[in-house]
């Protein structure tokens, strides 16, 4: 018997090696193609294009504006004045027709000068939104706003991108 034992003994063993090796081969298998399942998974994750913030643009172009000022009628008054007396006073003859043009002359040019005196600077900023649209924004003041800054559009406020 202890021959036959120890003839078969080599053989077990070899076979039971042999059941190990293959099962840790086909383990080996699951998991190298789960890994590449996993690989596949990230990469299809990867691969999917992030959709664009709708309310996120680059600023392309800043540019200043001026806006005249509303007139209260007191710069026309004013120059209506200021025009009716150098008109009287530079005549020779005429001096009523004269007077007159030179009172509807400074009357125009003291409303313009009272519009201009309190006309206001504001910025026009063009953004191109990321999903191409191209947005036109008005602002009183810049806060460090430059063409080519990361924004995010809020309500009508133009805003540094956070991280940018």
């Amino acid at each position: 018997m202890h021959t036959i034992l120890s003839r078969s003994l080599p053989a077990v063993l070899a076979g039971g090696l042999l059941v190990v090796m293959m099962a840790g081969c086909e383990s080996e298998a699951a998991r190298s193609e789960a890994a590449l399942q996993e690989e596949a998974a990230a990469e299809a994750v990867a691969a999917t294009p992030t959709p664009p913030c709708l309310q996120c643009g680059t600023i392309t172009t800043i540019r200043e504006r001026t806006r005249k000022g509303d007139a209260t009628g007191l710069g026309a008054a004013t120059g209506a004045v200021i025009g009716g007396v150098l008109g009287r006073t530079v005549a020779n003859k005429r001096k009523d027709a004269i007077t007159v043009v030179g009172a509807i002359g400074g009357g125009v040019a003291g409303h313009e000068i009272e519009k201009h005196i309190k006309s206001e600077t504001y910025y026009e900023i063009e953004v191109r939104m990321e999903d191409g649209r191209i947005q036109l924004l008005y602002a009183e003041a810049l806060y460090g706003l430059t063409p080519g800054a990361e924004v995010e559009i809020v309500g009508d406020v133009a805003r540094m991108r956070a991280g940018t």
